[in-house]
């Protein structure tokens, strides 16, 4: 909703809270966009007196940081987009569609009919999953397999990077399940029976194609040993294009920085400039060789008998040779191992805070301050140097590196020196984001809800407040103890969190006015509880009255923090859960009509009986203990107090629409005459339509399997502009030395014609729109006009692949540009 929207509801909105004689002290909305929080607070606040505060979606915020990760280092999703992101979309809009046919065990079950042929075929396209492959055809307990990636499946959604938590899911699904799913499209796409123009089709030959990409090693780094010009020329392009000069202050990030390394080949002196670990410590000549110091005579004879299909013993734990790994795969892989570490703060903000029960959903707000702090710092330790290495979600993408060779330094190939930089802009972008939008409980005003934190913390903000209370304006710095705590409530696994005191609430309150804060009235309305309780012994916690000395002795503390802090949401997705659900109902993956149906059920059953059947099941109990432990209601109790509320629900539908016996007869004729139709004419049509497609799946299966152009890639991967050789058409600007003769130039090489009187009066915006609208064109020349399936308009042009000298000079520079944007 734009801003304006949002602005001619504030009305309604001061209208509603004057009739229910409310306060409003606190507002909570969305992160981003023309209807941002922040945007209409300051309107707001000026009709409200109480209103002090204002928090950005949590939910929302994370999320932004994932997306814009996303796309600057592996590109959009999209048919002919060939990114990691439209790989996953195109093989979970696959599998959706298969189980909504006939269900994706029975298909898969046909995979089992496999031939050597395919088990060939899987050790050149993914090799390092040909153990798992092996497995799954030598299975004894197929059923079992089969229901692993049913359950994954179970209420899936299409994978889309601006849907939350959608994409996540899918790529797991693709990195635990990958020939599966390559050879459900093969098998598809052989599939006579089917329309080759259909959607599935369609999707299985990009699934087919994108996993094929990947990067050819360059036949003279693995034939001329003694020429060391390629390395050299590789260690100045990797320096040029990954290594930035950022000034060192308290905001900026630090440089996972690329060192001089040296090979460890035997006789080799070969330099380039690499991250340690995750590069390796071979050369690109070195690493495809097996008399190397890391080669053994075991492991090269493990190597010679890589082609029997028959063990599985090692294979995984083979080294891969450069060219072996495909190129989205292994992004995908980088991203599963991101996700790992990002889905625990996503998840955490999703729970409601243990200490307060269920009904505590979104009022987390206690513990957001200092989670602002350890995201962030999970972040950065994966950016320093090896930082990847000694976590174990990134292990499947150290493996698939291996497999990627080394192309020269040149960066828009698919190489190690692609994913170095790939790596490297990642985790810019996310931070970048990060600070824009979760870096706000940084602020005075957020900072003092880690009040309602962890009680090691809140003491901890107090004694810096009353240091500062009493040295008054000429205080020195304050210095936080060099102290190690453990944290609760950090991590979904429920294991503590180590947390340096000093780190921490230096980074917290490294912006922080402490003699603004002092005049907050969450610090003035307890003010004599507050310095009692950051005096207290350690065992002292503010929501554990039985830690207190006396029964009112932090009562009125308590309070304020309940009333203040905890109930100002961090996300406002309670608000929206009804929206939200329309997406629930969606994943079982229904048409539009029966989806609405389903919707009104959802609504008016689901949700009412979820309620009333968990308070009845909470009335039984006598013990207070197991009361509080009463989550849900499950399997016979559920199925009976949910029949009981169905019942209830029918018989107030009779009592309205029918007052006489004879209407509520017809009204169950007309049921039952609805089923029946259903069960004799739709529902067999739908069993013998089934029984058709698994046959012809079958014969397809039992066939070789085809191969068609739609099956391939011709210009590789996608490089985004922040590392490639594409132009940000923001970047140019018309004060900027050599822009305006640069696209000048741009114009001229595309061949662009326009009256020069015309030209001469034009604006800048209109000659960069010219220059867009060309692009346009050569990307349809491509067939890559499309994003998420939908045709490109000159809007959705952000890049300009250079025609000219000119326009392609101005690289290095937005290079540079690039990476201080994202870190500044």
């Amino acid at each position: 909703m734009s801003c304006k929207c949002q602005l001619l509801k504030i009305n309604s909105i001061l209208t509603l809270i004057h009739y229910l004689s409310a306060r409003c002290i606190a507002i909570t909305g969305d992160s981003g966009g023309g209807g941002a929080v922040q945007t209409i607070f300051n309107p707001l606040k000026s009709k409200l007196e109480d209103l002090k505060r204002f928090i950005r979606c949590l939910l929302h915020a994370l999320h932004k940081g994932w997306e814009r990760g996303i796309i600057a280092s592996t590109g959009p999703t999209g048919i002919n987009n060939n990114s990691p992101t439209q790989l996953a979309y195109a093989s979970i809009n696959m599998l959706i569609v298969l189980k909504e046919e006939c269900g994706t065990e029975q298909y898969r079950e046909y995979l089992l009919l496999s031939n050597g042929n395919w088990q060939e075929e899987a050790d050149r396209v993914l090799p390092q999953f040909h153990n798992k492959w092996l497995d799954f055809l030598n299975s004894d307990d197929y059923g079992a397999i089969a229901l692993a990636m049913e359950d994954a499946l179970t209420g899936i959604q299409r994978a889309v990077s601006s849907r939350w938590q959608t994409l996540i899911p899918g790529i797991k699904i693709v990195v635990e399940h990958p020939l599966e799913i390559y050879f459900l499209a093969k098998v598809i796409a052989s599939d006579k029976s089917r329309l080759r123009s259909s959607y599935l089709v369609t999707c299985a030959c990009d699934v087919i194609a994108l996993m094929n990409i990947r990067a050819t090693p360059i036949p003279t780094l693995t034939e001329d040993v003694s020429n060391n010009d390629n390395n050299t020329n590789r260690a100045a392009a990797t320096s040029t294009t990954a290594d930035v000069d950022m000034s060192e202050s308290e905001e900026s990030i630090p440089e996972p920085e690329l060192s001089l390394m040296t090979c460890t080949g035997t006789g080799c002196e070969n330099q380039w400039h690499g991250r340690v670990g995750m590069s390796g410590t071979l050369c690109g000549v070195c690493e495809g060789t097996e008399d190397s110091t890391n080669s053994s005579s075991a492991e090269a004879s493990s190597t010679n008998n890589s082609s029997s299909t028959t063990s599985t013993s090692n294979y995984y734990d083979e080294k891969l040779k450069p060219g072996q790994s495909s190129t989205l795969m292994t992004e995908l892989t980088f991203l599963h191992g991101f996700a790992h570490m990002y889905s625990n703060f996503f998840t955490l903000t999703c729970r409601p805070d243990k200490r307060f029960g269920s009904n505590s959903y979104a009022q987390i707000a206690g513990d957001c301050v200092v989670r602002c702090y350890l995201m962030r710092k999970a972040v950065l330790d994966m950016m320093k140097e090896g930082g990847l290495e000694n976590i174990p979600a990134f292990d499947m993408y150290r493996k698939a590196l291996e497999g990627i060779p080394y192309m020269n330094g040149d960066v828009t190939k698919g190489g190690r020196e692609f994913f170095a930089k790939m790596e490297k802009v990642f985790f810019e972008e996310f931070l970048a984001s990060y600070k824009d939008h979760v870096e706000h409980w940084r602020s005075d005003m957020l900072l003092p809800y880690i009040l309602a934190g962890n009680k090691e913390l809140a003491k901890e903000f107090i004694t810096w407040l009353v240091y500062y209370a009493e040295h008054g304006d000429d205080a020195e710095e304050y210095t936080w103890p060099d102290e190690t705590v453990e944290l609760a409530g950090h991590d979904t696994t429920g294991k503590t969190t180590k947390v340096n005191i000093a780190e921490c609430m230096g980074y917290l309150t490294a912006n922080a006015k402490p003699r603004e804060i002092l005049e907050d009235v969450l610090i003035t309305s307890q003010k004599g509880q507050l310095l009692m309780y950051g005096a207290s012994d350690d065992h002292v916690d503010l929501f554990d009255e039985s830690t207190w000395s006396s029964p009112d002795e932090f009562k009125g503390l308590q309070t304020l923090v309940h009333t203040m802090v905890l109930i100002h949401p961090a996300h406002n997705q309670g608000v929206e859960s009804y929206i939200h659900a329309v997406g629930t109902i969606t994943k079982t993956g229904v048409g539009p009509k029966r989806a609405s149906a389903r919707m009104i059920v959802h609504s008016m059953l689901v949700r009412r009986h979820n309620i009333e059947s968990l308070t009845a099941k909470r009335e039984r109990q006598t013990d207070k203990a197991k009361k509080d432990m009463v989550q849900r209601t499950k399997d016979k109790e559920r199925n009976v107090t949910f029949a009981n509320t169905l019942d209830d629900f029918l018989a107030n539908i009779k009592r309205r629409r029918g007052k006489t016996e004879e209407s509520q007869n017809e009204y169950d004729n007309k049921i039952k005459e609805l089923i029946a139709e259903y069960n004799t004419t739709e529902g067999k049509a739908i069993e013998s339509l089934k029984k058709k497609k698994l046959m012809n799946f079958e014969k397809a299966a039992k066939t070789d399997l085809v191969t068609c152009a739609a099956m391939e890639k011709k210009d590789g991967a996608y490089v985004p502009p922040a590392i490639g050789q594409k132009i940000i058409a923001f970047f140019l600007r018309v004060k900027e030395t050599g822009h305006k003769e640069a696209v000048h130039a741009e114009i001229t090489a595309r061949g662009i014609t326009v009256d020069p009187v015309l030209f001469a009066n034009m604006g800048w915006r209109a000659k960069i729109a010219l220059l867009k609208k060309h692009e346009l064109g050569e990307l349809g020349k491509k067939s890559m006009a499309t994003i998420n399936a939908k045709p490109m308009t000159v809007g959705d042009v952000k890049n300009i692949e250079p025609f000219s000298a000119e326009l392609k000079a101005l690289l290095p520079q937005q290079n540079e540009w690039d990476a201080k944007r994202r870190t500044k």
